[in-house]
């Protein structure tokens, strides 16, 4: 049986990435700055409040190390909660990744680093509330 047409896999694809020409729909910004343990500014001066996060005034020195040494001067992506509310003047409100998908608003509180926010409703508040009891 001989094929009429031959097919070039890198077309097909099939849930493949054979050549890595595949776009990541996310959108990449640096971060210049910690302002505060809830607050980062991104290039473009666009400030954004980590959404669940609460200071905790003693830790306040280890967040900001921590959150410097873990993704300042480094490319992060936002994502949005629909139950969050930003008011005029305020900073966005988002939960922020690292590049490698790290969730830095859980790994605040997880370290104890913060705490919850619990003046707010968000999406992550119960599994929030876990990693500060553990």
């Amino acid at each position: 049986m001989r094929f009429k047409k031959k097919i070039d896999p890198r077309n097909a694809g099939f849930g493949s990435q054979i050549d890595g020409r595949q776009r990541d729909p996310r959108q990449y910004f640096t971060v210049r700055r910690i302002l505060t343990p809830e607050i980062i500014e991104l290039d473009g001066g666009l400030q954004v409040r980590l959404l669940g996060v609460k200071a905790i005034e003693q830790q306040s020195a280890r967040a900001l190390a921590y959150l410097s040494g873990l993704i300042v001067n480094r490319r992060v992506y936002l994502r949005f909660d629909p139950a969050a509310r930003t008011g005029d003047g305020e900073p966005l409100q988002a939960y922020v990744y690292a590049r490698n998908r790290t969730f830095i608003n859980a790994h605040l509180i997880k370290r104890h680093y913060a705490g919850v926010a619990e003046n707010m409703e968000f999406h992550f508040k119960q599994r929030f509330a876990r990693y500060a009891k553990a």
